[in-house]
């Protein structure tokens, strides 16, 4: 499995890692982009985009994150993140660090840049903002392999985000924010984008206008926002399904703020309005990795790993049973991982469930039906 790929590896051996990566990559695009028109179930192409989880550890304890397992193993080792890189990377469009923890409390996350530099592979990175300094600053715009770096922000007073990332420091994260702004200019970075992410919430929507003013002060380049998934107990009244007129209010407010000031800014959809339901091209193009190596096809999954890179082939991992049932019937009305029926990202945010993390927490599993059917095992 995948010798198509491999002959064009040895077809382009002679060229500098630059050129080959390239020509590698654009072949996987393109064969990876066909299969997922054609919704083939057993894949001769590599993922596109990988989500690498280089720590379960972090340094916050915001008021909405999901509580992940806890595996045995708690941080990507340097020595693991090279077998990844040597099977996925030449393939990849991009890398994403983030996902379960702070990337940067991963001694090694600088290392793991400069592999992802040598592979011609951009990244981005999601990180609080707390353990950034001078010295990594500099790092991260001098490699010209980050593409993105995301700050997660939630408010424009320092109260606000205090009081929802509980253990962050306002204004150390501030004073990150502007210093990477300054040294992406003064290193001419025009392709590196500082991002701000929001989750909007009842209690900060409000402030939403003012901090795209702040931001543009600070030196950001985009503000995206997203809305709340009540979890972890939480006042479900916190979510903005519940205000859909004020959140589509301070949406409109928001952009044009961000037009009188030149930012951009990304607004998820109206939370009541339906629309059709999109395909999802994650299990061709997506594929996340934890630290211990263990696979998920899709954020939601968190509790169902269906493999692991570290210790099974690629393709035998890419193409086993559970991935094949998940391409066979995601897009379908009864999907094998029960949760793609009312997902967010195919069906938009016209559900309440889309908004409330435990209102369908028994669709957080395999169909057991399909297991019985196939003869697959439980992951």
């Amino acid at each position: 499995m995948g010798n198509i790929i491999n002959s064009f590896q040895n077809l382009t051996s002679r060229f500098d890692n630059l050129s080959r990566f390239r020509i590698i990559n654009k072949i996987n695009c393109k064969i990876n982009n066909v299969e997922l028109r054609l919704g083939k179930k057993k894949l001769v192409s590599h993922p596109l985009h990988l989500d690498i989880v280089p720590t379960r550890l972090c340094n916050l304890r915001c008021i909405f994150c999901i509580p992940y397992p806890i595996e045995s193993v708690q941080e990507l080792s340097l020595d693991d993140f090279k077998i990844v890189a040597n099977r996925l990377f030449p393939y990849a469009s991009i890398v994403n660090f983030c996902s379960g923890g702070e990337p940067f409390l991963n001694k090694n996350l600088l290392r793991f840049i400069s592999i992802c530099k040598d592979y011609r592979i951009p990244v981005k990175i999601s990180t609080n903002g707390m353990p950034l300094s001078k010295p990594i600053c500099k790092e991260l715009v001098e490699n010209n392999c980050l593409e993105m770096l995301r700050f997660s922000f939630d408010g424009s007073k320092k109260e606000t985000i205090e009081s929802i990332r509980k253990g962050i420091n306002y204004d150390h994260v501030i004073g990150n924010m502007r210093l990477m702004a300054d040294l992406k200019k003064r290193h001419h970075r025009k392709n590196l984008t500082l991002l701000i992410r929001y989750v909007a919430m009842r209690s900060n929507i409000e402030e939403l206008p003012d901090l795209v003013i702040k931001a543009s002060q600070w030196g950001i380049d985009v503000v995206e926002v997203t809305y709340l998934n009540v979890s972890n107990g939480m006042d479900k009244n916190e979510s903005l399904f519940y205000y859909s007129s004020l959140a589509k209010r301070f949406f409109v407010k928001s952009a044009e703020v961000a037009k009188s000031v030149n930012i951009r800014i990304i607004l998820p959809e109206a939370g009541n309005e339906t629309r059709d339901v999109k395909i999802c091209s994650r299990p061709w193009q997506f594929i996340k990795i934890d630290p211990g190596g263990s696979v998920r096809f899709c954020y939601k999954a968190w509790e169902n790993p269906i493999g692991n890179i570290l210790s099974a082939d690629f393709f035998d991992l890419w193409n086993n049973y559970h991935y094949r049932l998940i391409r066979k019937t995601i897009n379908s009305e009864k999907p094998y991982f029960k949760y793609c029926k009312v997902c967010s990202r195919r069906r938009g945010y016209a559900l309440e469930s889309s908004h409330i993390q435990y209102l369908h927490s028994d669709l957080y599993s395999f169909d057991m039906d399909y297991e019985k059917a196939q003869d697959v095992g439980c992951p």
